[in-house]
């Protein structure tokens, strides 16, 4: 026999089992987003500074140098590491050159290259995008349970 309040259950409990499934896509895609953790919380309010870089490590087999640099933003000093990939990013620096930052102002530990922060917008609108995506799905999903249990306590009365 067809019962509706038997499939409106299953849809519910369908419903919010496909939503919690869909979320681990979604956790994968922004665990793979490259700097777009970094990016998004330098992007909620971004400063600009000037660093100073204090070391260079070259590793030429690797096609990585490595960059050691300090910086002031408001009175504050910071230092930061930045690994330089020499195929994208071909700029010769020296011990006493600068190089331009942003700093989140936030998250007092988080800065980039301003070339690096360039390069990886696509990769924060993905992580932003991902993070939406997964709490929308959460809140389907447990719109759907709630939603179930009300299900259950009005099956009292039938």
């Amino acid at each position: 026999m067809y019962y509706p309040r038997e499939e409106k259950r299953d849809f519910l409990h369908t419903l919010s089992t496909l939503a919690l499934i869909a979320i681990l896509p979604l956790a994968v895609l922004a665990l793979l987003s490259g700097q777009g953790a970094t990016v998004t919380l330098i992007a909620a309010s971004k400063v600009q500074a000037q660093a100073n870089v204090t070391t260079l490590t070259e590793f030429p087999d690797q096609g990585v140098n490595l960059l050691n640099y300090d910086y002031s933003v408001d009175g504050k000093y910071f230092s930061g590491t930045y690994a330089q990939l020499t195929k994208k990013d071909a700029a010769k620096y020296r011990p006493g050159d600068t190089l331009a930052i942003v700093h989140s102002a936030f998250f007092p530990s988080v800065d980039l290259p301003e070339a690096s922060y360039a390069a990886g917008q696509t990769d924060g609108r993905m992580f932003t995008g991902c993070v939406g995506g997964s709490l929308l799905l959460l809140g389907v999903s447990f719109f759907a349970l709630v939603r179930q249990r009300k299900h259950a306590a009005e099956d009292a009365y039938y």
